[in-house]
């Protein structure tokens, strides 16, 4: 993950790139965390790049999220 704050026009840029071999959750809650780190400090948030997220291939719940 690469992250750069645009301090003059208001913007978190998030760079990500997901290894299809890594954890799905744990991934899941560094994204959460990110988010909400942008939302602490009222920025608008722009977040790109290879996340590897087959969601046909995950089982998610409304309950573990």
């Amino acid at each position: 993950m690469s992250v750069i704050e645009l301090v003059d026009y208001g913007y978190i840029v998030v760079y990500i790139y997901r290894s299809p071999d890594s954890k799905f959750w744990t991934f899941f809650k560094t994204l959460e965390l990110t988010i909400q780190l942008a939302q602490a400090k009222r920025k608008k948030l722009l977040m790109c790049g290879d996340w590897n997220l087959k969601f046909i291939s995950y089982n998610i719940r409304i309950q573990e999220i």
